[in-house]
């Protein structure tokens, strides 16, 4: 999980994420989720299916974003020390941690956590397997409209 803060707005506070970003050039969205978790937690793996799709409207940075998400599963096998290996500028800026977490920990935050269903996703995909269709969740905070 990486942990931030917007830039433009530091005292809004923390929240926590899953590593992700932007398609580049002709990538699949499991090509983009695996180029994104190696660069920001050093891990590579492979992408498994979609479990969950996205729509989202926020602000960050200053900027309004408008954004449609696909998630993918990952198995990795044990742990590990995230050690982020390429982060742009605004990723600089933004992240203040990358670790590991597990599901308790991620169900004990005491800040926001995006997606805001990730932990009852992870459960529902350890028992029973990729949804089919994926989960879908809808965010659009009032000051990004």
């Amino acid at each position: 999980m990486v942990r931030g803060v917007d830039p433009a707005d530091p005292q809004r506070g923390g929240f926590w994420w899953t590593p992700g970003g932007g398609v580049e050039g002709h990538e699949s969205t499991a090509q983009t989720a695996e180029r994104e978790l190696w660069e920001e937690t050093g891990l590579r793996s492979t992408a498994g299916p979609i479990v969950l799709e996205r729509r989202s409207q926020f602000m960050f940075d200053g900027r309004p974003f408008r954004q449609h998400e696909t998630f993918h599963w990952f198995v990795v096998e044990e742990a590990f020390v995230p050690q982020p290996e390429c982060l742009s500028e605004v990723e600089q800026r933004a992240i203040t941690d990358v670790r590991w977490l597990s599901l308790t920990d991620v169900s004990g935050l005491d800040e926001p956590c995006y997606p805001r269903c990730l932990a009852d996703l992870v459960q529902a995909v350890t028992k029973a397997g990729a949804p089919n269709p994926p989960w879908f969740e809808e965010q659009i905070e009032p000051e990004s409209q």
